[in-house]
């Protein structure tokens, strides 16, 4: 998390407080009615916010909140976006909605819509949905931090997903007015068909997640930072602070989920903990990986005891055999990774591999006792 800075805001009261004593400060105005409660939007302080952040050289900036609604206020919002874009910082947005018919609609202000990027949120607990694929849709939709992610590897080139599902992994293409510049790859970790009508998500759409780490109490301890109080930080800290940094800025009030462990934290850290993984190259595997971990082991320890015990029975066109599996197998864990080989051709490699070395053993042993 050591590239990642979350700015939450937590307590709407002392936002309004120190917004108001900077001039930013907008007049009750509850604008994302959210399940019960009201949550202000603070557009000129989001914008203030962003334009200080830009100042500060941060590389990628996104906002892990919902702007459904116009305001007196989306005009400095917008063109602080803008600006921010133009300097070369990508601002990222989130959406609730897969169907793409109602994302202009419901959920973005149209000062927003042409000046951002912007991804899908997620419902699901401790996992998130990387990219949506419909059956004779355009392109792949993306998730909000497949977005992030992929404005942090190259901020001013935009991204075309394109989905292996025999590598399992993600293709990100990247392009500069046209001209291919990278390919970057993601993995995925499962692949779910369930639809959602909420988040409109049909029963056809193929969705590609990912299956997260759950951020520790120090993680967010050392990553999140109060939004009324980055306002009031000094310039310099403020640089310091975010200098070079991926920041989100996040509603930590009702967007709140729980974790496998029983706690209770903002949803942004789902977001965090997803374009970590991400930025580190690492997925959490499948359930039940580390038995095939166990097993492999298992067949060693076996196998050399039948090596042993068996020994007089081996030939050398098992030997050949062997090598030969070893070639392939070895080839296809450079191509397609450890996990997809193990289940069933690697432990029988492995098992033949340790019968006949342990009887290639017994074999000089005794040939060098006969000496």
């Amino acid at each position: 998390y050591r590239n990642l800075e979350v700015v939450l805001l937590e307590d709407l009261e002392a936002t309004e407080d120190v917004g108001r004593r900077v001039g930013l400060a907008e007049a009750d105005s509850p604008l994302a009615l959210i399940g019960d409660d009201d949550l202000y939007s603070f557009r000129l302080t989001h914008a203030h916010m962003i334009r200080r952040l830009v100042e500060a050289e941060a590389r990628v900036i996104g906002i892990d909140m919902f702007f459904p609604n116009p305001s007196a206020n989306d005009e400095p919002f917008g063109n602080a976006c803008a600006d921010a874009v133009e300097a070369g910082v990508p601002v990222v947005g989130i959406v609730a909605t897969w169907d793409r018919e109602v994302i202009d609609a419901r959920d973005m202000v149209p000062a927003l819509q042409d000046v951002i990027r912007y991804g899908r949120g997620t419902v699901r607990e401790w996992s998130l949905d990387l990219l949506m694929e419909r059956p004779g849709g355009a392109s792949p939709m993306t998730s909000f931090a497949l977005e992030v992610f992929a404005a942090w590897l190259h901020p001013d080139a935009r991204m075309q997903p394109f989905v292996s599902e025999r590598e399992r992994r993600v293709e990100l293409r990247f392009e500069r007015q046209g001209v291919p510049v990278a390919t970057e790859s993601v993995e995925f970790t499962s692949l779910d068909q369930k639809g959602d009508a909420f988040t409109g998500i049909r029963d056809d759409d193929r969705m590609y997640s990912l299956i997260l780490d759950v951020p520790t109490v120090e993680d967010i301890g050392s990553m999140a930072h109060p939004y009324h109080e980055v306002l009031t930080l000094g310039d310099e800290a403020f640089d310091d602070l975010f200098r070079d940094k991926l920041v989100l800025i996040a509603n930590g009030i009702t967007d709140i989920h729980q974790t496998p462990d029983g706690r209770r934290v903002p949803g942004v850290w789902k977001q965090a903990s997803a374009i970590a993984q991400m930025m580190a190259g690492v997925t959490v595997r499948n359930v039940g990986t580390h038995q095939n971990w166990v097993g492999t082991t298992t067949l060693i320890l076996v196998s050399m005891l039948v090596g042993m015990v068996c020994s007089r029975g081996m030939s050398r066109w098992i030997a050949s055999i062997v090598v030969v599996m070893s070639i392939v197998a070895g080839s296809l864990i450079l191509e397609f990774g450890f996990r997809y080989i193990v289940p069933p051709f690697m432990p029988s490699v492995v098992a033949v591999a340790c019968i006949e070395t342990s009887a290639l053993v017994q074999r000089a042993v005794r040939q060098a006792r006969s000496l």
